[in-house]
């Protein structure tokens, strides 16, 4: 076959599609998700967690104390591509989930999930972007961060010309140099 038919074949697959579970095997915590493509989902779980950017803290913190031997990758459920497909695959995924969420923590008790009841602090503000500069003045420096004096100190080290800066912009590298 040709390169061009590989590729028309590999797409046209139909991916397994479902619920997946990163388990714990000390502890028998789990995390479990669902996703359209699975294999790929626990290939970039795995991956998050080796390179120690995983969104659940709880999650990366056990896998830096037991490491890869700690844990289990597993698929729980399979789901097949219904006839004719639908629209939006993602919703009969995600209702597949709950049940399995249910079912583990009567069998093991809490995972990794956070709950309503277990939200934590709420999490800081983004830093304020000044909508009002101008995009054109060399694009992202344009939005300034409320005034932050070490970003105004990196754009004035740019040598940047001062017409390509905002009048605020100058002002305040000027103020701080």
């Amino acid at each position: 076959m040709d390169r061009k038919a590989l590729q028309r074949e590999y797409k046209e697959t139909a991916r397994p599609m479902g619920v997946f579970r990163v388990c714990n095997k000390q502890s028998n915590r789990w995390f479990i998700g669902a996703s359209l493509d699975v294999p790929a989902m626990l290939n970039r779980q795995r991956f998050q967690l080796d390179m120690g950017s995983h969104p659940n803290a709880a999650l990366q913190r056990d896998w830096r104390q037991f490491g890869v031997e700690g844990f289990a990758f597993e698929t729980l459920d399979l789901l097949t591509p219904a006839k004719p497909p639908v629209r939006d695959p993602r919703r009969s995924c995600a209702r597949s989930s709950p049940a399995w969420r249910d079912r583990l923590r009567e069998l093991y008790g809490p995972g990794y999930q956070r709950t309503e009841k277990s939200r934590g602090p709420e999490r800081r503000a983004a830093p304020s972007y000044d909508s009002s500069a101008n995009s054109s003045d060399f694009g992202i420096a344009a939005a300034r961060f409320s005034g932050s004096p070490s970003v105004m100190r990196t754009l004035s080290s740019m040598r940047m010309p001062p017409k390509l800066l905002s009048a605020s912009m100058r002002s305040h590298a000027t103020q701080s140099a």
